[in-house]
């Protein structure tokens, strides 16, 4: 028993370290443009229970009660300040860590290989991004967390009342929860070594599941009778291959060495498996369990290493879940050997806060051209955006323009977009969709600009926006 203590104070030592090291490498960061306003636009207007179920039926269906519940209590508590949520998402992160030491240590009673993989599992190199820009965050690791608790809650024996109060909660956070009913499945399974007494212990939970399906059926089919939509069919082998690239994947592919890193990594994963063979069949269950649901939503229609695509595509609030069975994975491979084990650790971290450090630094330029946008429309008369190249940076600075009249909702002038490729439609405006997300405007065909219209050209090289005139003729990408 006192081992077993020791152990965990160890954990949660370790855990507060990388914590440490992960709020220093994205310490003074910054992103706000499209996600990021829409999760401040929730958190603007009150919450009444009318309004936290409102977007169940109406509008895009993908708005939760407890993710607009969460951004309000963050908006009254930091106002728009980026740098607590971030702190926020990477405490949850450690407790996330936690809960999945739990479920291992209770169903397998080997509390050396639990913490390993809690651990590996924090300092997981995808996690990055959740820690370094506070939207993605909010979105993956706070319902990774409630499904780990639930998990965990059933495996250590808590009530059932417990349990069942957690499955609700992280049901109402976001669909990816369903996920627990096969995993809970089966770890009833490997405790009674039967199904029907498995079967048995997991009943109530079965139940919240059922209802809880049956209701998110009827809401979606209400909603997609409207203007919502879903990127449902997509290729079953480009999807495979896109969930492979995403989970296997060490950094973004706009970092330096990207392809050389990704590349070490398979290999080293592909030599640590082969070390914990006996591991496998129980990860690969819980990644294909995590992963299967959620499959046809992946958008697999873009190029997988492109850098500019992959900072919105890489979906990775499917990918939180996945994650814990290639950290579990390592953690079996290494843990009979103390320095191997703590090389696996500390390279994971370094790959992650290479990562987040990669992030930050990102969202320290897109603070400068925020501040650049505020300038810029003090001046109330429109303005164009020009953008001769598809660039990461320029795409994010593209969304942030986009954005101006709800960032800048008492000045914001008219905005619109140049398009290099119009076929006959030069420009675009700013303007809102249905569900209150930014969206550029088709125009008629012959449109012009308002007199007085300000052209502003993105300069790659300078990290920021420059006056200049009407393109006279397009400049493809």
């Amino acid at each position: 028993m006192g081992n077993h203590r020791t152990a965990w104070r160890g954990f949660f030592v370790v855990a507060l370290l990388m914590l440490g090291a992960q709020l220093t490498a994205v310490w003074g960061t910054f992103y706000l443009a499209t996600d990021d306003y829409l999760i401040m636009t929730f958190g603007r207007a009150d919450i009444n229970i009318e309004r936290l179920f409102a977007r169940q039926t109406g509008g895009t269906p993908a708005i939760r009660p407890v993710s607009l519940l969460l951004s309000r209590l963050e908006f009254l508590a930091f106002g728009e300040a980026v740098m607590p949520r971030i702190a926020i998402n990477a405490c949850i992160n450690v407790l996330s860590g936690a809960m999945l030491a739990l479920i291992l240590d209770g169903l397998f009673k080997r509390p050396k290989y639990a913490i390993l993989t809690g651990l590996a599992f924090i300092a997981w190199p995808l996690h990055a991004e959740g820690l370094a820009w506070f939207h993605s965050g909010h979105t993956s690791i706070p319902i990774g967390m409630l499904t780990l608790s639930v998990l965990a809650a059933y495996a250590r024996g808590w009530s059932m009342l417990t349990t069942s109060i957690l499955l609700v909660i992280a049901l109402m956070t976001r669909e990816n929860a369903v996920v627990t009913g096969p995993l809970l499945l089966a770890m009833g399974w490997y405790r009674h070594r039967a199904l029907t007494p498995a079967m048995k212990s997991i009943l109530p939970y079965a139940a919240i599941l059922l209802v809880y399906v049956c209701i998110r059926l009827w809401q979606m089919s209400i909603a997609l009778q409207g203007d919502a939509q879903l990127p449902v069919g997509q290729d079953p082998l480009a999807t495979t291959f896109y969930l492979i690239f995403h989970l296997l994947g060490p950094v973004h592919p706009g970092l330096p060495g990207a392809h050389v890193l990704l590349a070490i990594t398979v290999i080293s994963l592909i030599l640590l498996m082969s070390r914990a063979t006996s591991k496998i069949k129980y990860a690969g269950f819980w990644i294909v369990i995590c992963c299967l649901p959620f499959a046809p939503l992946y958008d697999t229609g873009d190029p997988l290493f492109e850098a500019a695509v992959s900072a919105y595509e890489r979906r990775w609030y499917h990918l939180y879940l996945p994650a814990a069975g290639m950290a579990w994975l390592v953690a079996s491979a290494v843990g009979e050997h103390m320095k191997a084990a703590v090389a696996a650790i500390v390279c994971l971290l370094l790959l992650q806060l290479a990562n987040a450090g990669w992030y930050a630094d990102l969202g320290r330029d897109l603070r400068q051209t925020h501040q650049q946008l505020a300038d810029i429309i003090q001046d109330p008369a429109p303005i164009a955006l020009v953008i001769p190249e598809e660039t990461l940076l320029g795409g994010l600075v593209e969304h942030q323009v986009l954005d101006i009249p709800r960032i800048f909702t008492a000045r914001a002038p008219m905005v619109y977009r140049w398009l290099p490729d119009g076929d006959g439609t030069e420009y675009v405006r700013a303007a809102q969709d249905p569900f209150g997300y930014p969206a550029w405007m088709t125009l008629r065909k012959g449109f012009h600009l308002p007199a007085g219209t300000r052209h502003f050209v993105w300069n790659e090289v300078q990290k920021r926006l420059e006056p200049g005139t009407a393109p006279s003729r397009p400049t493809h990408r």
